[in-house]
C-alpha cells in the first residue's frame, strides 16, 4: 500500500503492525448499513474468577472500485488489501487499530480472527482481534495525530506505539 492511508478520507480505519507493510498503516474500508457510519464493537467478557477479556470487532469490505468515506475512488486494489488483512490476521500480538473514535494498541488475532463471506464482487470480512496486553479506552484520533513525529505534542506528552 503505496498510499497514505487517512482515517475519514480514503479509508475507514487503519491497521498497524511493524512488521507489515513497513510498519505504515494499512487503511482498510467497513461494510456501511445505509447512511449510519460503520461502527467499531468492543466487547467485554469477564469469567466467574474475574478475569477480562476484550475483544474487538469490525467488518471489511474488499472489493474493486470501492469508494472511501471522501466519496473518491479507494487508493488499494481488493488483492493488496486482502494480502495486508491476511498478514495481520495471522499476527498474534502488537497490532494497533486506528478509527474515527480513537486509537486501540495492543491487540492481536488469537483464537477466531476472521469469517469471510466471498462473493463474485466483493468479499465481507468480519474480523475479531483480542486484547493482549493492558486495555486503556480509546485514545481520541486528534491526540494520536498531534503525537506523530512532526505533530503538536511535545516528546513527554505523547502517545506511542
Amino acid at each position: 500500500m503505496s498510499v497514505s492511508a487517512e482515517i475519514g478520507e480514503n479509508c475507514h480505519i487503519t491497521l498497524t503492525h511493524p512488521d507489515i507493510n513497513g510498519g505504515e498503516p494499512c487503511g482498510f474500508i467497513l461494510v456501511q448499513e445505509g447512511k449510519s457510519p460503520p461502527a467499531v464493537a468492543i466487547q467485554r467478557e469477564r469469567s466467574s474468577n474475574g478475569d477480562e477479556e476484550i475483544h474487538v470487532f469490525f467488518e471489511i469490505l474488499l472489493a474493486e472500485s470501492l469508494l472511501g468515506p471522501n466519496g473518491a475512488d479507494c487508493p488499494w486494489t481488493k488483492g493488496e488489501q486482502y494480502a495486508n488483512l491476511i498478514e495481520f490476521l495471522a499476527t498474534s500480538d502488537g497490532i494497533a487499530l486506528g478509527f474515527s473514535g480513537g486509537m486501540l494498541a495492543a491487540l492481536g488475532a488469537l483464537g477466531h480472527a476472521a469469517t469471510e463471506l466471498h462473493y463474485p464482487d466483493r468479499c465481507q470480512i468480519s474480523c475479531q482481534f483480542s486484547c493482549v496486553g493492558s486495555y486503556f479506552p480509546p485514545v481520541p484520533l486528534a491526540e494520536i495525530q498531534a503525537a506523530v513525529w512532526d505533530g503538536t505534542r511535545s516528546w513527554s506528552e505523547s502517545y506511542w506505539r
